[in-house]
């Protein structure tokens, strides 16, 4: 089983739920500031509504119509000062459209944060490659203490690699969770088959790598990432708990899935390698045919022009002869051919 690969798989789905997280307490934070306003501007109306209406019944009014208008003054007072307190304090109304225009902008996507975000996918990747790099030293039955200045080098370029592919993975999930509307398991899965394929199609360039062996190897890229982003997503579903879900998901799917793809039976096992070793057999049969088939065409073009170039030479002698043989090259009968001047006389006098 490779606990690296899954280890690092899960610090990836990490990474992007936190993105995700990150985004959704953006959100939360936007729809809180609109309810708010939402309440002050109804609050605020609701006192004025108040005055209106308790101005609109006279009737109700105690006291004589040369009294009313103390206490209309006095419901005057009292609900346009309240009135007035909510509209300082929030600026509802005359301000309200600005609060919710500058509570939509501070809802937004912004530079900072997708900056904030690329920064912490290096630091994660990064960690994780130095950390990979060293337990990878570890296993191979050194100690720190006899590290090698290699060693050392390998490390950091362990890290190095990590810390930029994080950074480029951070800004691409949080770019494509804001823009488009890919989940984040999915779009950090989308990067890591872009940078699997990317490094097979490197490693074909290389020539270290067939066309078939890359073609699978993309494949195997692509159903790994596949089922570590559906299993993030069920792990998100089934435990949510920001973070903690999609990364127990993602571990808990990997780790059954490599069981299922490392433990397939020995029968299983020698008729897939039966497969490969027939479908190898039989390129190389059908590259030798071709090329056996390639080298006769190339010999009989050869022929046909230079028996082309004798039927259509200057020298009349030579062009008879030429055409003759043409003929019977391109598959006329032996017989029909008129080969001398016989058989010139006998065609046409006869």
């Amino acid at each position: 089983m490779d606990v690296p690969k899954i280890v690092k798989n899960s610090q990836e789905q990490a990474v992007a739920a936190w993105i995700d997280r990150l985004n959704q307490l953006r959100v939360d934070e936007l729809v809180d500031n609109l309810s708010t306003q939402d309440t002050n501007l109804s609050a605020s109306l609701g006192e004025l509504q108040k005055l209106k209406a308790f101005v609109g019944s006279p009737e109700h009014i105690l006291g004589s119509a040369l009294t009313k208008h103390g206490e209309i003054a006095e419901h005057a007072q009292v609900n346009i000062s309240n009135a007035r307190r909510l509209k300082e304090e929030t600026g509802v109304k005359d301000r309200d459209q600005k609060s919710r225009y500058d509570a939509y902008q501070r809802g937004k996507p912004s530079l900072e944060e997708g900056v904030w975000a690329a920064s912490v996918g290096a630091a994660a990747e990064g960690g994780m490659g130095f950390c990979l790099g060293v337990a990878k030293k570890l296993n191979s039955g050194k100690k720190l203490n006899e590290f090698t200045e290699q060693d050392l080098k390998d490390i950091g370029i362990d890290t190095a690699k990590g810390t930029a592919k994080g950074a480029i993975r951070g800004a691409s999930v949080y770019g494509l969770t804001n823009f488009t509307a890919t989940p984040a398991a999915v779009a950090s899965s989308f990067v890591t088959a872009v940078f699997g394929v990317a490094g097979q199609a490197l490693s074909l360039r290389q020539g270290k790598i067939s066309n078939e062996d890359f073609i699978v190897n993309s494949e195997v890229v692509c159903l790994d990432v596949t089922v570590s982003a559906i299993a993030s997503v069920m792990g998100q579903a089934l435990i949510p708990v920001p973070v903690l879900g999609a990364l127990m998901g993602n571990a808990v799917g990997m780790f059954m899935y490599e069981i299922g793809k490392n433990n397939l039976s020995e029968r299983e096992q020698a008729l897939i390698a039966q497969y490969n070793d027939s479908v190898q057999k039989l390129n190389g049969k059908l590259n030798a045919r071709h090329m056996e088939l390639i080298e006769t065409l190339r010999r009989e073009l050869a022929k046909f022009k230079s028996l082309v170039d004798f039927a259509f030479d200057l020298n009349v002698n030579i062009a008879f002869a030429g055409s003759a043989m043409l003929a019977l090259y391109a598959g006329c009968p032996d017989e029909k051919i008129l080969k001398d001047k016989e058989a010139i006389d006998a065609f046409f006098l006869n």
